[in-house]
């Protein structure tokens, strides 16, 4: 997948790094299964994306994510749908 660089990501992998308690802006390239948290935390970075781009999604399709990176793509595709 290439590197997404759009402010939109900047703002993410930013928010993404606060709400997991890091010291600054996630990679893209993190693996989500080497971050550092518990998985309360990644419940609670879900449903913080969720509300903050209205990007709907499941517990299996968090799961099957790799990288931060998959993460923002799947919020790309999925901001603003219902299904």
């Amino acid at each position: 997948m290439p590197e997404l660089r759009t402010h939109d990501d900047e703002v993410l992998f930013r928010r993404i790094g606060e709400i997991l308690g890091q010291p600054g802006p996630v990679a893209a390239e993190t693996e989500i299964a080497a971050l550092p948290v518990d998985s309360f935390a990644l419940v609670e970075l879900v449903i913080e994306l969720q509300e903050m781009y209205g990007a709907r999604f499941g517990h299996d399709e968090m799961r099957a994510l790799r990288t931060v990176g998959d993460l923002a793509q799947l919020i790309h595709e999925r901001a603003g749908r219902d299904d």
